[in-house]
């Protein structure tokens, strides 16, 4: 995934560090305007470029498109099970937690009616 960056002057919502007023949009709306009104913005998105906007060299805001947005949450979200995973079973191995055996944990199921035999 490429990352293009974007920097001072290309979100025009203020200018030389000045207070903005009433009248001047915000730099959400500047954003909004810049990216549905370029069809440059939107192709870099569809090809997967991330695009990072800078105003006064600092990062402000980041924009990918949701296909790539939603691929980086499910990944974060596998490697935060994989690491609950890991200290689950470190803490075991530790003798910190203990473990019931399937043939308890299926009869008291069946007890309670949750599972068919």
């Amino acid at each position: 995934m490429a990352t293009k960056k974007v920097e001072n002057g290309s979100i025009p919502h203020k200018t030389s560090g000045e207070i903005q007023s009433a009248e001047t949009p915000t730099w959400k709306h500047a954003l909004l305007d810049l990216l549905s009104n370029s069809v440059a913005a939107r192709k870099e998105l569809a090809d997967g470029e991330v695009v990072l906007y800078d105003l006064h060299g600092k990062p402000i805001v980041v924009v990918l498109d949701y296909q790539h947005f939603t691929a980086m949450v499910e990944k974060l979200e596998d490697l935060l099970d994989a690491q609950r995973a890991r200290e689950g079973l470190e803490a075991l191995q530790r003798g910190d937690e203990t473990t019931v055996p399937w043939e308890r944990v299926k009869a008291n199921l069946l007890v309670e009616g949750l599972i068919d035999e």
